[in-house]
């Protein structure tokens, strides 16, 4: 979705089109076109916010790590247009926090001292929630949390000692004012994961379902399912691995799918026996590979 709006093409190499609307928004038409049947008029701004929310929840990490260990993301969008609206606000006020233009609050960071504001130090006092860069200035109003914000590297310790030797001009006191807002990002990790619960992801739990092979409800062919197993050869057990698969049949006598349409069909979780009609003309995926999860059930899409 970067860029969000496109100039159309240009071929004698001419100047970029200077009115809004001589841009087209860089959504695809047919994704745009259901957004739209499902809530109404959506821009591509709301859909970037929206976006960023759903990447931004800690619990959309925790759920899909292993689909996001091997693929890129997949964003799940909610039934409802209020759920929608509900995780594009709080993206939006993320994205605001991270773009430096979130509003300073009356007690945010600031300067004081009469000194050049030169940094000659950098050093955190817990007690009042101040940062000294000389003998005699100091940012006060930066809480703890937010100056140990990113453990290993953190952004607001790194502005500061990045320019030691240095003074500070208005520009830069700013920066590193509206820089600490970090902790507006703090404070939207718990309604972001409300929102990822109530909107997308209740949506994909309610899809997400475990059932055995052969069993209904049957998913329709052309449908595409996230195939979970484990290699399994002599001497070696592989990684649990996720992999895309495309539904060729599916009923009683079990699940074929195939990896690409027009490529060899492999028989999943076939719940008869490997020398069944099925497998001989597919290929029994039992013999190769070991459902990781128990009794020939997959995860579905």
């Amino acid at each position: 979705m970067y860029p969000l709006r496109l100039a159309p093409g240009q071929d004698d190499g001419g100047w970029l089109p200077i009115g809004e609307a001589d841009w087209r928004e860089n959504l695809d038409p047919l994704i745009a076109q259901r957004l739209r049947d499902a809530y109404g008029q959506v821009s591509v701004e709301d859909v970037a916010w929206y976006v960023l929310g759903v990447l931004s929840s800690s619990e959309y990490r925790e759920r899909y790590a292993s689909e996001l260990a091997i693929d890129h993301p997949r964003i799940p969008f909610p039934a409802s247009r209020e759920a929608f609206d509900v995780m594009r606000e709080v993206g939006e006020r993320l994205g605001a926090a991270h773009l430096l233009e979130a509003p300073m609050p009356a007690d945010g960071a600031r300067l004081e001292g009469s000194e050049s504001g030169r940094v000659d130090e950098v050093r955190y006092e817990a007690e009042t929630a101040s940062v000294w860069i000389n003998r005699e200035q100091r940012f006060t109003g930066v809480r703890l949390e937010t100056w140990a914000w990113g453990q290993g590297f953190r952004p607001p310790e790194h502005f500061l000692t990045d320019r030691k030797g240095r003074a500070l001009d208005m520009g830069k006191i700013e920066m590193f004012c509206r820089a600490v807002l970090v902790e507006e990002s703090l404070a939207l990790a718990q309604p972001m994961n409300q929102a990822f619960r109530i909107g997308p992801g209740a949506a994909t739990e309610s899809r997400r379902r475990l059932r055995p092979s052969g069993a209904p409800p049957y998913w329709a062919s052309g449908s595409v399912i996230l195939w979970r197993y484990r290699r399994i050869v002599p001497g070696y057990v592989g990684p649990e691995t996720l992999r895309p698969m495309t539904v060729v049949q599916d009923d009683a006598a079990g699940l074929v799918a195939c990896w690409r349409l027009g490529r060899r069909c492999y028989a999943l979780c076939c719940p008869t026996d490997a020398s069944c009609d099925r497998c001989r003309r597919s290929r029994c995926f039992a013999r190769s590979v070991q459902c990781a999860a128990t009794d020939g059930k997959a995860w579905a899409c």
